[in-house]
C-alpha cells in the first residue's frame, strides 16, 4: 500500500510485504495474480502482532480473500512467498558436531 492508502502489488523480489492490507485481501491477491505471482505462492497473514488477541493465518494467493473476515478491521501485515514459507525442519548439532535434520512442525 502506498502513502495515500492506494493497493500497489508487484514482483520485485522472492518476498513482498504489505501492511495495513487487511480490508484488501481480495483485491491483493488479484492484483498479485496480475503481477505475475502463481495462485500457490505461499502467504502469511498476522494481525495486531505482538497483541494477546494476535491472529496468525497462512493461505497462498488464490486463497487469501478467505482471511478477510478473520482479519477485518485489525491492523494486519501480508508477507507473500519465499519469507511466508512455513518453518518445517530444524538442522542442529548433535555432540559429534555432525549435522542432523529434524523434522519437526514450529509453533509461536
Amino acid at each position: 500500500m502506498t502513502r495515500t492508502g492506494a493497493l500497489h502489488a508487484s514482483r520485485t523480489a522472492d518476498t513482498e510485504v504489505f501492511y495495513m492490507a487487511g480490508k484488501q485481501l481480495a483485491a491483493l491477491s488479484r492484483r498479485l495474480i496480475e503481477a505475475g505471482w502463481p495462485s500457490d505462492t505461499p502467504v502469511s497473514v498476522v494481525s495486531r502482532a505482538g497483541w494477546p488477541d494476535q491472529l496468525h493465518t497462512d493461505h497462498n494467493v488464490a486463497t487469501m480473500p478467505r482471511a478477510s473476515l478473520l482479519h477485518a478491521g485489525r491492523p494486519t501485515i501480508v508477507t507473500v512467498g519465499a519469507g511466508a514459507e512455513p518453518l518445517s525442519t530444524i538442522v542442529r548439532r548433535n555432540p559429534i558436531g555432525a549435522a542432523e535434520t529434524c523434522v519437526e512442525t514450529l509453533k509461536p
